[in-house]
């Protein structure tokens, strides 16, 4: 005879077994309706950076009151300055064992804004650590200093060596 029509949809059958391979990853859902409820609390973050210095804190109170100290060694010849120059270029030892407190350049006289100041060689100021040619330095009323005009001199302590004509450079005037 001739087919039948189609009958009805059979009842859904039990699910399968699982596949072999996972299927895609399915599209992102829709944002959900706003809600009152909070969800719950994340894990903390990585820390921050270090942060700007702050402004200087306020003087702290005074500590309390040190102990009394160990006394120190007395020096050699207390209460005395002995100052030795040389006209060469070693440096002299110190006599009886004293304690050189620092070397430097012999000044004798120098004449600056007017104003001039002979220097005695027995007190320890005669010896500069630092060579300068002007080693004056005239600060008025007003607080306005002013260093070395040009008619402005010095004179200085010298080894035997003779001076040359030219100009000489800081670093090359210890031997003069």
């Amino acid at each position: 005879g001739t087919p039948g029509e189609t009958g009805p949809p059979g009842a859904t059958g039990p699910q399968g077994p699982p596949g072999l391979e996972p299927g895609p990853r399915g599209d992102a859902g829709v944002p959900g309706l706003p809600s009152d409820q909070k969800g719950e609390k994340g894990d903390a973050g990585t820390p921050g950076g270090n942060g700007l210095p702050g402004y200087p804190g306020s003087r702290g109170e005074a500590g309390p009151q040190g102990g009394i100290g160990i006394a120190g060694k007395s020096a050699t010849g207390e209460g005395f300055h002995l100052v030795v120059h040389s006209q060469s270029t070693s440096i002299p030892d110190c006599p009886m064992n004293l304690t050189r407190l620092w070397t430097g350049y012999s000044l004798l006289y120098f004449l600056g804004h007017e104003n001039s100041h002979g220097q005695d060689l027995g007190a320890s100021g005669s010896c500069l650590r630092r060579f300068t040619t002007m080693p004056y330095l005239f600060c008025n009323v007003y607080e306005v200093c002013h260093y070395a005009s040009r008619n402005d001199y010095s004179y200085w302590l010298t080894t035997d060596l003779t001076m040359p004509m030219m100009p000489v450079s800081a670093t090359a005037i210890e031997p003069y």
